[in-house]
């Protein structure tokens, strides 16, 4: 059985990720215009940290049971 998407959560999940790209942009160029960075550069620092260390954490955390997460969280 197939469960459609929450359109809200997807709705908010696309509105940030636009709200980050456009902060990602607006921050490069920043840096461009007091260096001498290429954007080929720093877009690269910014994929490779944000992007592919951000999905290696987030296989990671995904294969932690979520009974243990419970068992040490605060307030639940």
């Amino acid at each position: 059985m197939r469960k459609e998407a929450d359109r809200i959560f997807l709705g908010i999940v696309a509105a940030l990720v636009l709200i980050g790209i456009f902060l990602f942009f607006s921050a490069s160029l920043g840096l461009l215009a007091r260096s001498e960075d290429l954007f080929s550069s720093v877009v690269f620092s910014q994929i490779f940290f944000g992007l592919i260390v951000g999905v290696v954490t987030l296989i990671i955390a995904s294969k932690i049971p979520h009974a243990l997460l419970k068992k040490y969280s605060f307030y639940f």
